[in-house]
């Protein structure tokens, strides 16, 4: 009877199982699958289980990664687990989740949005997207212990070679095999030619096949797909605005911006990355050192820095500092990362780390954003005194701290994490900002304490000269100088330096003649 309670819950049931209909998924997985060209399509229909994706910008790569995910859903009659997985969990949201939302609305999907979660959730309740970062160990843990039909990681360039390491063999890989699921890594070439991506995706790969050499025999453990944006017929004005600009900018055809942001070509180009680093000069070990428990050089009165980048979805950092006014080197002795802390964690994580390194000459931390709230409560709630960091002209400052790396007076712990960040952390294409893809809170918190430090860590102790040398004899001279000096003022009622400037060209002459002694 219609208006009564079991009417209308039958009729929620009926309503849900039309929205939830087989046939009717797989029509709709058809048509998303008719907007791709043949490259893209190939992708989705590849029965690998292990697939790579390089392509350069704007070829169109996340465009398939979200019909691909989609497809999987709709052609899945009962369940699904999809994971779509970049660096950081804004960079996954800003990417995908639009063009889940647009897919969903124009063919009429009724999907429904977690806006909080990122979980995207088909009729029925049981096939959903879920986008995630990866940034930090916490991250990494919530993915183990599920299975997926299918993990897509994105702007793979942009993972430190270790982390995308653990997420494709220690995590994803056991992940895929309870239903069977394939893995697809994707992204844009890089700078650094190492790690897992590099090695499945460069043109000589021994352990990729590439799919259009797929009726080869040599079978490899991933199958190998790439274009470029001229084979994006979707979108053919595109190939003739980028030979605009290679005109425009009087690039020839070997220009590694050229063969790397417009072919889709592994090229490397030390000048892309931000931090002049290089494990070889900068990597260091601390030492066994009674009188100094993190290892340092001794002869030195060591002061300690902490700086901090705050952050939630993006990781709160820290990182600790060594210098000495009589010591020209300053050493990064400790680092953290770790997402989603609230505040009473961040003070937890500060107070064990100031257990650890006693009191802090100073620490410093960002206070843009939500950090200025975050500081304040730090100190008032938990009396823990964090000077807002100088943030202003950063390109300078990068520079500034290039200019000391090259001159050896930075040293970097070795395999810390922020060794892992300057290793991967390049400019973005206009070479003017740091790649937003591309983690920096680390090294934002190193660049905060080296600026405190700047003017400080630079005066090496003045040695005493040897007793009877040509320079011992000067240093004496100019002490029996400046105290007739001071006397003579004394009895003449002039002031010092008056004095010192009525006699400087006596002394200066007389100076000459006892150093040609």
């Amino acid at each position: 009877m219609k208006g009564t309670a079991s009417y209308d819950v039958f009729r929620e049931i009926a309503d849900e199982a039309k929205k939830f209909s087989p046939s009717r998924d797989r029509e709709k997985a058809n048509e998303l699958k008719q907007l791709l060209f043949e490259p893209q399509l190939d992708l989705v229909e590849d029965r690998s289980r292990r697939k790579t994706l390089l392509c350069p910008r704007r070829a169109g790569k996340s465009f398939s990664a979200a019909i691909y995910l989609m497809v999987t859903c709709l052609t899945r009659p009962t369940k699904a687990n999809c994971l779509y997985a970049t660096l950081t969990k804004g960079s996954a949201r800003g990417i995908l989740w639009p063009l889940l939302k647009q897919f969903s609305e124009e063919y009429e999907l009724d999907c429904h949005f977690h806006n909080t979660q990122l979980v995207c959730t088909f009729p029925g309740g049981k096939r959903r997207i879920t986008l995630t970062g990866a940034e930090s160990g916490a991250e990494i843990d919530k993915l183990r212990g599920q299975a997926y039909d299918l993990v897509v990681i994105d702007e793979c360039k942009s993972f430190p070679s270790n982390v995308l390491t653990e997420l494709v063999r220690e995590v994803i890989g056991p992940a895929l095999n309870d239903n069977m699921g394939s893995l697809v890594l994707m992204g844009t070439p890089g700078n650094v030619l190492a790690g897992v991506f590099y090695e499945t995706t460069k043109s000589d790969s021994m352990i990729t096949r590439m799919y259009r050499d797929r009726d080869t025999k040599k079978a490899k453990r991933w199958s190998g797909h790439s274009w470029n944006i001229q084979e994006n017929t979707a979108q053919p004005h595109l190939w003739d605005a980028c030979l605009s600009d290679k005109e425009s900018y009087g690039w020839g055809d070997d220009n590694p911006i050229w063969k790397r942001e417009y072919l889709g070509q592994w090229v490397s180009d030390d000048d892309a990355f931000v931090y002049k680093y290089s494990p070889e000069k900068h990597a260091w070990e601390p030492s066994e050192n009674p009188n100094n428990d993190f290892g340092l050089p001794e002869g030195h009165e060591w002061k300690y820095l902490m700086g901090c980048d705050l952050g939630y979805d993006d990781p709160f950092a820290i990182v600790v500092v060594a210098y000495a006014e009589s010591c020209d080197t300053l050493y990064q002795v400790y680092d953290y990362k770790e997402a989603h802390l609230t505040v009473s964690d961040i003070a937890r994580v500060i107070r064990e780390t100031q257990s650890i390194f006693g009191e802090f000459e100073a620490m410093v931390g960002d206070r843009g954003g939500l950090g200025k709230m975050v500081l304040a409560e730090l100190s008032e709630r938990y009396e823990l005194h964090i000077e807002a960091a100088d943030k202003t002209e950063k390109r300078d400052y990068i520079e500034l701290l290039n200019s000391d790396m090259i001159e050896g007076r930075i040293r970097i712990l070795e395999d810390s994490e922020l060794a892992q960040e300057m290793n991967y952390l390049v400019w973005d294409e206009h070479g003017q900002r740091e790649d937003r893809a591309c983690a920096n809170h680390v090294c934002d918190s190193f660049l905060y304490t080296w600026r405190y430090s700047y003017h400080n860590f630079a005066r090496p102790t003045k040695k005493a000269p040897i007793h009877g040398s040509k320079e011992y004899w000067a240093e004496r001279m100019k002490e029996e100088r400046d105290r007739v000096l001071e006397k003579r003022a004394e009895e003449e009622g002039r002031d010092y330096f008056q004095t010192l400037e009525v006699s400087v060209v006596d002394e200066m002459a007389y100076e000459d003649s006892w150093l040609d002694f």
